[in-house]
């Protein structure tokens, strides 16, 4: 799995070592069980323990994990497929998940510093930085 993605999270696509990734069940076990069909490695995606804390809380509060279990829901959400999702949990939700890393620390002290300084919290921040016209 690790040669198919790289080191990134299947979620987040940060960078990772090896070892801080856990392999996760994209449809949670709890509703598609162990699965195993002809592609059973799309069945499972390397997530950064963060995203998987994330995914694990948004999913066991989810209506179709508690009620209704059905597979082809999961798999149209957010936390199972990233880059072609419906929905977050069933609500209609669409997600950003931006990592800075390394030098590109700075840049977000300085987003930070800035949304800071508007008295915004950072993401109320960003969207409005992306709402300005001419962007």
């Amino acid at each position: 799995m690790v040669v198919r993605s790289g080191c990134k999270c299947g979620v987040c696509l940060t960078e990772y070592e090896a070892r801080y990734l856990q392999v996760d069940h994209r449809v949670p076990y709890e509703v598609g069980g162990e699965g195993g069909g002809e592609s059973a490695a799309d069945e499972f995606q390397l997530i950064c323990g963060s995203c998987n804390r994330v995914k694990s809380w948004s999913c066991e509060h989810c209506t179709n994990w508690t009620d209704d279990k059905q597979v082809k829901v999961c798999q149209t959400c957010y936390w199972a497929n990233p880059e072609n999702y419906k929905h977050v949990a069933l609500r209609p939700i669409r997600r950003l998940d931006v990592t800075w890393t390394d030098e590109e620390t700075r840049e977000f002290d300085q987003l930070a510093q800035r949304a800071k300084k508007a008295d915004q919290p950072l993401p109320e921040f960003v969207k409005a930085v992306l709402r300005k016209p001419g962007l």
